[in-house]
């Protein structure tokens, strides 16, 4: 066995980052590791390169990583490379990995033969190791296969994974992918637990960090100008990202070119004036921020232990040092309201965020939200294609399914506007004016792709959630999705 395909399938729909096609990194790193041991490897970024006929034909082993959204498709492909054995003296090897598969590894292996579950960095090459030997059953943590009994699962890892047994990637093993962005990865896991975020259930709360000198080699390989640290949280350690910032500072133009980066912090670092200005001055154009709700109330059953006082805070203090702001927020809690919906873009608005990203609470396996929903039988869509986090997949509990879809897509309608463009551009902000017309753009393109499930939704909210429209075809419904669907 010596040819290794790596492949992460596409997203299922337009998002807001349709616009930045980056990779995640697990693949980037295991592909790098693989190619150091003396395989043959070529990774497939579906967003920007198709999975062809003759690269399957030339591997012996292909591996998968899958979100919850990019599931389908993954298994799709699978089933395409199964099917072009038919041409292959031995049948080709196919691999699951990602969160999703560590979270349904059983639904993974009816198209797989093997599953990796959480980090497989110390365990992908022993594996590719142990095939080539000839062992069919390896013993290494967290991998799992079939058996004539059933599922076969060896135990999870005891530890975490260290940060610096990671090699820095090796971009030329993409396939016809040209960074727009490059990406680097400085820590793992969050100390925090937001309810619906997969994050620690898959990387755990303990928060690792790779060396200082080993991140600065990862900046020193990358030829973009822009980078985005992939961290769950870059500021976790303050005093460890400051010495990060100084000495990007230090060794701009010796060991690094790159000029402007971007990262996901929490409204914390809002309190540090120290770090804000270290991020300005090491280039620091943009942050994303998990503001998450403007409902205090949602806030307080998504976990953040933040308050409206601290967004608002944080939102003024980072302005201030001239760090543009993406917030993030989570529409659908068991707290919010149809006004909910209004309040949220009157609020960025109000506080001239450049951009947003509007998404729907979605119940994503391995969260605690999705157990808690799976509990109460309040899940009514089992298409993992539509948990992108833009479409309503559960029974809120104060509005209808087809309020909730409705009212985020309306949400990012009076954020991204036409009119907010010239707004932006008299500010001497092109680039935010560029966004704002994307924004435009991506959110009508989903909608006219979407009119039909939408109309669909529509229906269903009044046959199902109008008790003026009970009758034979409500009560079967109502009896096959939960028991309480009749509520308003």
């Amino acid at each position: 066995m010596k040819n290794i395909l790596l492949v992460e399938p596409r997203s299922p729909d337009f998002n807001i980052f349709s616009l930045y096609k980056i990779p995640r990194l697990g693949l980037a790193l295991l592909g790098t590791q693989a190619a150091q041991a003396g395989y043959d490897v070529k990774i497939v970024y579906q967003e920007s390169s198709a999975l062809r006929r003759r690269q399957i034909l030339e591997a012996d082993l292909v591996g998968f990583s899958i979100t919850t959204s990019t599931a389908p498709e993954g298994y799709r492909l699978a089933a395409m490379v199964r099917a072009l054995d038919a041409w292959k003296e031995k049948p080709t090897i196919i691999v699951f990995g990602g969160v999703h598969a560590t979270f349904e590894p059983e639904e993974a292996l009816r198209c797989a033969d093997y599953v990796f579950r959480g980090e497989a960095d110390m365990t992908f090459v022993p594996f590719l190791d142990a095939l080539k030997r000839g062992e069919p059953h390896p013993r290494l943590e967290g991998l799992s296969w079939k058996t004539e009994e059933g599922v076969h699962h060896e135990p999870p890892a005891a530890s975490p994974v260290d940060m610096d047994v990671h090699p820095s990637p090796d971009w030329s093993l993409f396939e016809g992918y040209r960074p727009q962005v490059g990406a680097v990865m400085t820590s793992r896991g969050c100390p925090h637990d937001c309810s619906f975020c997969s994050v620690t259930a898959m990387l755990g709360r303990k928060y690792r960090t790779r060396s200082l000198d080993l991140v600065m080699q990862d900046l020193s390989q990358i030829r973009n100008r822009s980078v985005f640290f992939y961290d769950d949280h870059f500021a976790s350690n303050p005093a460890r990202t400051k010495e990060l910032l100084r000495r990007i500072i230090a060794e701009r133009g010796k060991t690094h070119n790159v000029k402007r980066f971007s990262a996901q912090v929490r409204v914390e670092v809002a309190k540090d004036p120290e770090l804000l200005q270290l991020m300005r001055q090491a280039g620091l154009r943009q942050l994303f921020i998990g503001f998450e709700s403007v409902n205090p109330q949602s806030l307080v059953l998504y976990n953040k232990h933040q308050s409206l006082k601290d967004i608002d805070e944080a939102i003024r203090v980072i302005h201030r040092h001239g760090i543009w702001i993406h917030g993030m927020f989570v529409l659908g809690s068991d707290a919010d309201t149809l006004e909910t919906f209004e309040e949220t873009p009157r609020f960025c608005r109000r506080n001239k965020m450049e951009t947003v990203q509007y998404l729907v609470l979605t119940p994503l396996p391995g969260t605690r939200h999705y157990r808690s929903l799976e509990a109460q039988k309040r899940i009514i869509c089992r298409d993992w294609s539509r948990y992108d986090c833009f479409n309503a997949v559960y029974l809120p509990e104060k509005m209808t399914p087809y309020q909730l879809q409705k009212g985020m897509l309306e949400a990012m309608k009076r954020f991204y506007t036409l009119r907010s463009i010239p707004r932006w551009l008299i500010r001497a902000q092109p680039w935010v004016a560029f966004l704002h017309l994307a924004g435009w753009v991506i959110l009508r393109l989903w909608m006219g792709k979407n009119r039909g499930c939408l109309r669909s939704m529509r229906k269903d909210a009044r046959d199902l959630f109008l008790p003026k429209r009970k009758g034979k075809r409500f009560a079967a419904a109502e009896g096959a999705l939960n028991p309480q669907a009749s509520r308003s």
